[in-house]
């Protein structure tokens, strides 16, 4: 049983948060760089979020947390375009680095 027919069974509407989990369809799909979907997932996001947010978590100003995001935006975009491996001492790297640091730090934060 795959994770999401699990949901489905826990849940007979299934539906959380209002999202309809059958709508996630990912049967027979390559997962050849899986990774690079799901940064652009992941990007696509935090561009929609950071211009259609309307508030911004303690204690930061909102110019401050436009930042962040745009920060995490600037790494995951570079990863999303990168047609090559990174050296550790490369700035692309260590931006990439930091996005991935801030968006798993600030995970629950995305709540706008």
């Amino acid at each position: 049983m795959e994770s999401f027919e699990i949901l489905l069974d826990n849940n007979k509407e299934g539906i959380v948060h209002g999202y309809h989990l059958e709508s996630v369809d990912i049967k027979g799909w390559r997962f050849w760089e899986f990774h690079k979907y799901l940064a652009q997932v992941v990007l696509v996001a935090l561009i929609e979020y950071k211009n259609n947010s309307c508030g911004y978590p303690h204690p930061y100003s909102e110019v401050e947390w436009n930042a962040i995001l745009d920060k995490m935006i600037y790494g995951f975009n570079l990863y999303v375009q990168a047609d090559d491996f990174w050296t550790k001492d490369d700035p692309r790297e260590q931006a990439w680095q930091e996005a991935k640091t801030l968006f798993t730090t600030y995970w629950e934060c995305f709540w706008d």
